[in-house]
């Protein structure tokens, strides 16, 4: 099904691009007069590995893919940072249709390797959002790791263990099943998710593989010192809706300081993990403002205005499954 998704949106980009219909919404970005800002959010700029699920395919973009995206917002848009867009909706002053910033959640070092470069070459802004936890660590994202493990076994243990573990049948297809996996344990308690992890983890062996390494401080400061900015992605990557709610302010105040001491520098901006709107509700606005956060993004696909709501900005996500013409499309609001 997500294959067929995949091909049915590709197939719509190429006809939206060759009927004209992303150069008309060019000019009509061109003659508007209404204040707008765009947030691209990426994660990862790297070849697209072999990967036994399409979450982890989508989340890295390959750097030429990058160059190529970047090259085009430079020629059509205006990339300022998010920093320089806050200041301009706190001080009133306008802000072009055509103005876009670029961000990069959790802190993987081949931000540092592969997008920074194609960043300074060109004098062109970013804001990276940390999980803190992770920084000069070896230490995976959960899900880097389930990947790691799965790799590194016999599927056919994995599935009868799983089967097993869940009580139900599992899908033939590896794809599939981590596919399951992962959105089985997006929504799992945090004490589910503990005891998955302990069983998992005892089943089978400790992978550890260089792809999935973190940024440390030093690549961070020298980041910073090359119009680079950080935010808070928490300290543990913590979905604040199956985190308990006596972990908050240790999540999101607890990053918020490291950063400030290390960075010494204000960190305003926080980026949601996951970032749905389930997951930005009332009560997480609330827990963001109180930790002295002034600016939140979620990861739901639209176009801000200085009037939304600054604690529920919406970013573009982009993939690296997906065309160029569905890059367009995407900048456009095509799709």
């Amino acid at each position: 099904m997500t294959n067929l998704r995949q091909l049915a949106k590709q197939a719509i980009s190429r006809y939206y691009v060759a009927s004209g219909a992303t150069t008309l919404k060019e000019k009509i970005l061109n003659r508007q007069r209404n204040q707008a800002f765009r947030i691209f959010a990426y994660h990862r700029i790297t070849k697209v590995i072999s990967a036994p699920n399409p979450f982890s395919q989508s989340m890295n973009v390959s750097p030429t893919d990058f160059q190529q995206q970047i090259d085009f917002l430079t020629q059509r848009f205006s990339i300022l940072s998010l920093k320089e867009i806050a200041g301009r909706i706190e001080q009133q002053k306008p802000i072009s249709p055509k103005t876009v910033a670029i961000t990069f959640d959790d802190g993987y070092l081949d931000i540092f390797t592969n997008a920074f470069p194609i960043l300074r070459e060109r004098n062109l802004p970013a804001m990276i959002f940390l999980a803190t936890d992770y920084i000069s660590t070896n230490r995976m994202f959960w899900w880097d790791e389930l990947e790691a493990r799965i790799e590194g076994i016999d599927f056919s243990d994995v599935r009868k263990w799983a089967s097993h573990y869940f009580s139900v049948k599992v899908s033939h297809s590896k794809n599939h099943f981590y596919h399951n996996l992962v959105n089985r344990l997006s929504t799992m308690a945090a004490n589910q998710f503990e005891h998955f992890w302990e069983h998992f983890r005892e089943e089978f062996p400790d992978i550890l593989l260089d792809i999935y390494s973190h940024l440390s401080w030093k690549h961070i400061r020298l980041m910073k010192r090359n119009n680079i900015h950080f935010g808070s992605h928490t300290k543990s990557h913590a979905i604040l809706t199956r985190t308990p709610k006596n972990n908050w302010a240790e999540e999101l105040a607890g990053s918020k300081q490291i950063l400030e001491t290390n960075l010494r520098t204000k960190v305003d901006w926080l980026a949601y993990p996951r970032g749905s709107y389930h997951d930005v509700g009332k009560e997480a606005v609330i827990a963001a403002k109180k930790a002295g956060y002034k600016w939140g993004v979620m990861n739901e696909s639209g176009v801000n205005h200085p009037r939304s709501d600054r604690f529920r900005l919406r970013r573009i996500p982009v993939y690296g499954h997906e065309s160029f013409d569905t890059f367009l499309c995407r900048c456009y609001g095509l799709l």
